[in-house]
């Protein structure tokens, strides 16, 4: 099966001191509203998603003889977001640049697709594909999208309001985070029933959970709904993707901020 993939530019080999690139949607792909919470059908038939790539190093053999590449991936996502050893193809080149990729992709980070019973991860098939290029006598690295059994997102379903919170307090922001300046974003799926009672609270893998996921998990069990009348009916649960901002002001009279953003269609 030939599978549509869109590619992605990842960086080039001579910035290695900084090979680790976060793509999480909320930060270096901007994205709609919608696209960056999620509710109900729309939540759990996502795709998998990229949260970090390791770009790999340019084979320096080939990049000597100018010759580029393409190398097909296949895998799988385990349920904290890392990948299983994939096979690799490659296309163009010899077997340098599958070695190049094989090295970093045990590094690489996603969020897999949400199981709609618990609303937690679950694991997947993943198809990409790694690019070799020259720009300009340059090497450039660039990666696809993930294509995976979960297929394209389900388009949200109606447009009135669900939920609205009604108690609950706000995670605060870590200590030890704050004296050493870490800020950045987690994600938590929320498992709410029919009576707008939370069920569970899931941390969706990142690259800050071991900062910011265990206060922000904490804060979000003490949190209720109102149930509105576009609750889906005859489900008795659905899951809400809340994506939760820890970062610190730049004027020094704000201090630092928490930002819990909710989907279109939860108040």
């Amino acid at each position: 099966m030939i599978l549509p993939m869109s590619k992605e530019y990842v960086g080039m080999t001579h910035f290695r001191w900084q090979r680790v690139l976060p793509l999480l949607a909320l930060w270096a792909m901007p994205l709609p509203a919608q696209d960056i919470t999620g509710v109900g059908d729309e939540l759990t038939n996502r795709p998998i998603r990229i949260v970090a790539i390791v770009a790999p190093d340019y084979p320096k053999a080939p990049l000597q003889r100018k010759e580029t590449a393409t190398v097909d991936l296949a895998g799988r996502v385990k349920v904290d977001g890392t990948l299983e050893v994939p096979s690799l193809k490659v296309t163009g080149g010899d077997e340098s640049f599958a070695a190049a990729v094989r090295e970093v992709a045990p590094l690489w980070v996603f969020q897999p697709p949400l199981d709609e019973r618990t609303c937690e991860s679950r694991a997947d098939e993943l198809r990409m594909r790694v690019w070799f290029e020259l720009d300009e006598g340059k090497p450039k690295v660039s990666v696809s999208n993930p294509a995976s059994a979960a297929g394209a997102s389900a388009p949200a379903s109606g447009t009135g309001d669900i939920l609205r919170r009604k108690t609950g307090r706000m995670p605060a922001f870590p200590g030890q985070a704050l004296n050493k300046g870490i800020q950045g974003t987690v994600v938590a799926v929320m498992k709410v029933d029919s009576q707008g009672n939370v069920k569970n609270v899931h941390i969706r893998p990142g690259m800050f959970n071991d900062w910011f996921g265990p206060v922000t998990e904490r804060a979000l069990y003490t949190w209720e709904f109102d149930v509105l009348p576009d609750y889906p009916r005859g489900k008795p649960h659905i899951c809400i993707e809340i994506p939760v901002d820890y970062k610190m002001a730049t004027n020094p009279r704000e201090g630092m901020q928490v930002r819990p953003r909710l989907p279109a269609r939860v108040q």
